[in-house]
């Protein structure tokens, strides 16, 4: 039983951390949107079409990152036998993930306001 709820624990901080990866990469859009449309100054040749690759090459990266950080994520739950140190753990990640989707979230609303 306690293997079937480690696995769910480690399925659900999976899929929180593929929430974070994606609001980062909808933040990333959406600042880099907002610098093009400003009259900041930005590199030669950079207009609303550079947002295209810039996206492609953020998911490639953040997609690998995804699966490095869950290949960790595994490892890093692996080592801790007692339950006690296993929910310390998988709090703490919960909550590094959580704050990165606030932050990104708020963020984007910043910017699109």
């Amino acid at each position: 039983m306690r293997t079937l709820i480690n696995l769910l624990v480690w399925l659900t901080l999976c899929a929180l951390a593929g929430l974070a990866a994606w609001q980062f990469h909808a933040t990333l859009l959406a600042v880099t949107a907002a610098w093009l449309q400003s009259d900041l100054p930005r590199p030669l040749g950079w207009a609303t079409w550079t947002l295209a690759p810039i996206s492609r090459a953020s998911i490639l990266l953040l997609g690998s990152g995804w699966l490095i950080g869950v290949l960790w994520m595994e490892r890093d739950l692996g080592r801790y036998a007692y339950p006690r140190a296993f929910w310390l753990r998988a709090g703490k990640l919960a909550a590094g993930l959580g704050g990165v989707v606030v932050v990104c979230w708020a963020v984007v609303r910043l910017v699109s306001a």
